[in-house]
C-alpha cells in the first residue's frame, strides 16, 4: 500500500513538472524537466559536463531560454563587451 502511494505521488508530481508548471512551455529535455538527477547525472557521473550540457542544449532548441531543471530555466544572453579609452 505504501509502494503504491509513492507511485502515485510520483507520477503526480511528473504530471504536475511536465503540464502544469510555469516552466512547462519551456523547450528542453523532459527528463531534465522532472527531475534533478539529470543534472546530477551530468556532473556526477560524467565528471562535470554539465555546463557542456547546458550549450549543448542550446545549440539544440535555438532559443534564449532553455528548461534543463525542473524548477530551473537557463537564460542565456549575448554578451557584448565594450572598451572604453581611459582619461
Amino acid at each position: 500500500m505504501l509502494v503504491a502511494a509513492f507511485i502515485v505521488y510520483y507520477l503526480t508530481i511528473v504530471f504536475y513538472r511536465l503540464f502544469l508548471h510555469s516552466l512547462a512551455r519551456f523547450p528542453g529535455p523532459r527528463l531534465a524537466a522532472i527531475s534533478r538527477w539529470y543534472e546530477g547525472y551530468y556532473d556526477v557521473v560524467l565528471g562535470g559536463q554539465y555546463t557542456a550540457k547546458i550549450a549543448e542544449l542550446h545549440k539544440t532548441y535555438g532559443r534564449s531560454f532553455s528548461r534543463s531543471l525542473c524548477n530551473h530555466p537557463i537564460v542565456m544572453f549575448r554578451v557584448r563587451v565594450l572598451t572604453l579609452p581611459f582619461l
